[in-house]
């Protein structure tokens, strides 16, 4: 942990309940992004296979990853907080700058 405490700039993780507080050290506004990393995931570290089974906390579950490409995730019925709105979600990646400063131009038009 401390290696990615220290590239994610973390200063204090504090459990409250069912609430994680984390403070960085300063500003850093890719931290959201970087916490879908599996390497700083907050996962279930009595399975397995991981890689294969992934279990992890939230309101979806995974439905397929193709690395570098797309991540799905279907709505978790059970989760403790009730229902998500969604059925489901999609993350595309693309490393490309270009390519996803025009994708983000046409999602804007």
């Amino acid at each position: 942990m401390l290696r990615f405490k220290n590239a994610l700039k973390i200063d204090t993780i504090e459990a409250d309940g069912y609430t994680l507080h984390i403070t960085t050290k300063q500003p850093f506004p890719e931290f959201v992004s970087e916490l879908v990393n599996p390497n700083v995931s907050i996962i279930d570290v009595t399975e397995d296979d991981i890689v294969n089974h992934p279990v992890g906390t939230g309101p979806f579950t995974l439905k397929s990853f193709e690395p570098g490409s797309k991540l799905e995730l279907e709505r978790y019925d059970k989760y403790w907080d009730g229902l998500s709105n969604l059925d489901s979600v999609t993350f595309s990646f693309n490393e490309d700058a270009n390519a996803r400063n025009a994708c983000s131009k046409i999602w804007a038009s």
